[in-house]
Formats: C-alpha cells, structure tokens, sequence
C-alpha cells in the first residue's frame, strides 16, 4: 500500500464525517496518486501548501517532506470557497500528522521569510485569489533558490465541456424537487441547497436571480468577473503567461484529469466511481501528451525559482 492509500484508507475511517461531499477523500487520493505519477515528491524538504482546504493533500503532503506549514483563511469563506482551518485541525489531529504546522493566512499576503522553502504547492486555489499576481510574486519570495512551484488550477474544457452541463442538470433538478415535492407536501435536503430554495415569499424565479444573479450562465466558480472572463482566463496560455511574467521558470505542464469525471458521475450515477476508478489509468498514460494536455479538466504547472 502506499503513502496516499495509507491517508485516504485512515481519513475515511477516522474522519470520514469531515468530508464535505460523498467519496471526497477516495477522490482526493485519486488526483493525489495520478499527480504524483509525474512527479517525484520524494525528499521535499521544507514545503508550504496555499489553500489547504480541509487538510487532506497536506496529509499526503507530509509522508514526503521533513515538515509542511499548511495555510488557508481562517474562517469558512463563500466566495472564496474557503472551509475554514478548523477542519483541517480535525483532519491532521485524528490521523496523528506530527510534522504539519497550520497557519490562517491569505496566499496573497505571506506571513514568511524570503526563501523559507524548498517547495510551495497550490491545488485549486490560485483561481479563487482576487490579485493572482501579488499570490504568485509571494511565492517567488518565499521559495529557495532552485525551489519548485507545483500549481494545479482548474483548465477551460472544466468550464466549457463540463460545467454548464452539470450547472443547468442542477437547476433542472431543483425546478423539479421545488414545483413537485415541496407541493406534495416533502422536503428533501437537495431543495434547500439548490438555486432556487431560499425566502419562500419571493416566487421561484426571484430566488434564484437573488441566489445566481448571472443565470442563465452559469456563475463564475474563481475571482472572476463572469462566466467569459473565467473562461478565457482558464486557457492554458492565459495561466502560463501569468505564471512566466513572475520570472518562475517554466519546468513541466501537464494535466492528470483528462477524462470528464463529473460527467462520469452524473450520467452512471452511484457506478460513475468505480467507472471512473477502473479508466483513471487513461489520465498517467495521455496527461503528458503536447496536445491532450491543453484539453484536461485541469492543468499543472510545475516552475523553478532561478
């Protein structure tokens, strides 16, 4: 077995109330152990992680480095999707991580010295800071000379292929659970966490412009004006070019989510997993390839300070 089997098999047995979604940590590990088919993780020294999120990566984090700081917004956080560091104290208490340090800190404003560490990792974050800019120069000034920068955001087939589908799936299924089941007189949970739930003395379609003012596109997920913005600013050129421009040095760029996972689930329903899980071997054998790799879900960056 190895390290991220280890955590993910020990977090959903000992903290399986603190995922905040069905199969988060089995999923979570899957990305962790098709990252970490690209990349030797091995003797990392010194790593900070930005945007820990509930603590898991930070977990698998620490069986590959001397000592991690884990950071992230202090308290839960809509708009910038933050949980909030308390769980991820939960997380790393009940699975014992001795060597991770959790420190409440926004990526834009760094509360270390200049070159502190030998690596900084960014899953999923860098989209959700409003000046990506001053995030990626902090970096910079954090990292040792030769250091590494391992990036993972959220690429435009996630929001052009994907998204929409599952956006307006989502909003079909409120209407639905909304005009019929509250009418026969039952609640389900989904109707109160849907576009549309909400006052009940506004009517149907007021809650929902209150509650997705952009409909009938589709919110915008990171710091972004809307959905277009997001979207082009999701190119991998659009990403390199903001990353390169902080003077990093440009090592690997892959993507290890080529396949429409979401997509996976929402179609095969409680098989999509196991469906999922027996084609992930697709993602470590065509991640790599120069042009596939502009068309996964997501994009890796991994940069060296010079």
């Amino acid at each position: 077995m190895n390290c991220v089997d280890e955590v993910k098999n020990e977090a959903r047995i000992k903290a399986g109330n603190l995922e905040p979604w069905g199969n988060y940590f089995e999923l979570r590990g899957m990305e962790m152990e098709n990252l970490l088919s690209f990349i030797n993780l091995k003797d990392c020294g010194k790593l900070l992680e930005i945007g820990c999120g509930n603590g898991f990566n930070s977990c698998v984090l620490s069986k590959f480095a001397d000592s991690v700081i884990a950071t992230d917004l202090y308290g839960q956080d809509s708009k910038s999707h933050s949980v909030g560091m308390g769980t991820a104290k939960e997380l790393t208490a009940r699975l014992a991580i001795r060597n991770c340090e959790l420190v409440s800190c926004s990526g834009e404003d760094l509360p270390f010295k200049a070159g502190m560490f030998d690596m900084v990792f960014s899953m999923y974050t860098l989209e959700h800071v409003p000046n990506r800019e001053k995030m990626i120069a902090d970096v910079k000034r954090v990292l040792k000379k030769g250091g590494l920068f391992i990036v993972i955001v959220p690429n435009f087939m996630e929001r052009v292929a994907y998204y929409p589908v599952i956006f307006y799936a989502d909003f079909l299924s409120a209407m639905w659970h909304r005009l019929f089941t509250r009418s026969s007189g039952r609640i389900s949970k989904k109707d109160t966490m849907t576009i549309v739930s909400g006052d009940d003395n506004l009517g149907i379609f007021e809650r929902m412009k209150k509650n997705r003012p952009h409909f009938p596109l589709p919110e915008p997920h990171g710091a972004y004006k809307n959905y277009f913005d997001e979207v082009y600013n999701y190119l991998p050129s659009r990403w390199k070019r903001l990353l390169l421009e902080s003077g990093l040095e440009e090592v690997d760029i892959f993507s290890f989510m080529v396949l429409p996972r979401n997509l996976i689930s929402l179609v095969f329903r409680r098989f999509g997993l196991d469906i999922y899980k027996r084609l992930s071997w697709i993602e470590r054998r065509v991640g790599g390839n120069p042009v596939i790799k502009n068309f996964g879900q997501n994009i890796c960056f991994i940069l060296r300070k010079a």
